[in-house]
Protein backbone atom coordinates (compact mmCIF):
# COMPACT_ATOMS: atom_id res chain seq x y z
CA UNK A 1 0.00 0.00 0.00
CA UNK A 2 1.30 3.42 -0.93
CA UNK A 3 0.79 6.55 1.16
CA UNK A 4 1.11 9.91 -0.56
CA UNK A 5 2.03 13.02 1.38
CA UNK A 6 0.84 16.23 -0.20
CA UNK A 7 3.21 19.02 0.83
CA UNK A 8 0.76 21.62 -0.47
CA UNK A 9 -1.28 21.17 2.72
CA UNK A 10 1.73 22.19 4.82
CA UNK A 11 2.43 25.12 2.53
CA UNK A 12 -1.19 26.29 2.74
CA UNK A 13 -1.14 26.07 6.54
CA UNK A 14 2.11 28.05 6.74
CA UNK A 15 0.71 30.68 4.36
CA UNK A 16 -2.46 30.95 6.45
CA UNK A 17 -0.48 31.45 9.66
CA UNK A 18 1.75 34.06 7.99
CA UNK A 19 -1.27 35.88 6.60
CA UNK A 20 -3.01 35.93 9.99
CA UNK A 21 0.13 37.26 11.66
CA UNK A 22 0.41 40.02 9.07
CA UNK A 23 -3.29 40.90 9.53
CA UNK A 24 -2.84 41.10 13.30
CA UNK A 25 0.05 43.52 12.82
CA UNK A 26 -1.99 45.68 10.47
CA UNK A 27 -4.92 45.66 12.91
CA UNK A 28 -2.68 46.77 15.78
CA UNK A 29 -1.38 49.64 13.66
CA UNK A 30 -4.96 50.57 12.79
CA UNK A 31 -5.93 50.55 16.48
CA UNK A 32 -3.04 52.88 17.37
CA UNK A 33 -3.96 55.31 14.61
CA UNK A 34 -1.11 54.50 12.23
CA UNK A 35 -3.44 54.32 9.25
CA UNK A 36 -0.76 54.79 6.59
CA UNK A 37 1.30 51.94 8.01
CA UNK A 38 -1.78 49.71 8.30
CA UNK A 39 -2.68 50.46 4.67
CA UNK A 40 0.86 49.61 3.55
CA UNK A 41 0.75 46.33 5.47
CA UNK A 42 -2.62 45.41 3.93
CA UNK A 43 -1.18 46.10 0.46
CA UNK A 44 1.78 43.84 1.34
CA UNK A 45 -0.64 41.11 2.39
CA UNK A 46 -2.53 41.37 -0.89
CA UNK A 47 0.70 41.34 -2.90
CA UNK A 48 2.12 38.41 -0.95
CA UNK A 49 -0.93 36.18 -1.17
CA UNK A 50 -2.21 37.08 -4.62
CA UNK A 51 -3.07 33.81 -6.36
CA UNK A 52 -2.32 33.40 -10.04
CA UNK A 53 -2.80 30.30 -12.10
CA UNK A 54 0.24 29.71 -14.25
CA UNK A 55 1.60 26.51 -15.74
CA UNK A 56 4.81 26.92 -13.70
CA UNK A 57 2.79 27.15 -10.47
CA UNK A 58 0.86 24.02 -11.38
CA UNK A 59 4.11 22.12 -11.95
CA UNK A 60 5.30 23.07 -8.46
CA UNK A 61 2.16 21.56 -6.95
CA UNK A 62 2.74 18.30 -8.80
CA UNK A 63 6.37 18.23 -7.67
CA UNK A 64 5.36 18.71 -4.03
CA UNK A 65 3.70 15.28 -3.84
CA UNK A 66 5.98 12.60 -2.42
CA UNK A 67 4.93 8.93 -2.46
CA UNK A 68 5.90 6.81 0.57
CA UNK A 69 5.83 3.05 0.55
CA UNK A 70 5.07 1.05 3.66
CA UNK A 71 7.94 -1.32 4.34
Amino acid sequence: MKKVTNLNEYMDKANLELCLTMIEGAYQDFQTGAYDLAEAQIRDILDTFERTTTPAAQEVFVNNVIPFQKV
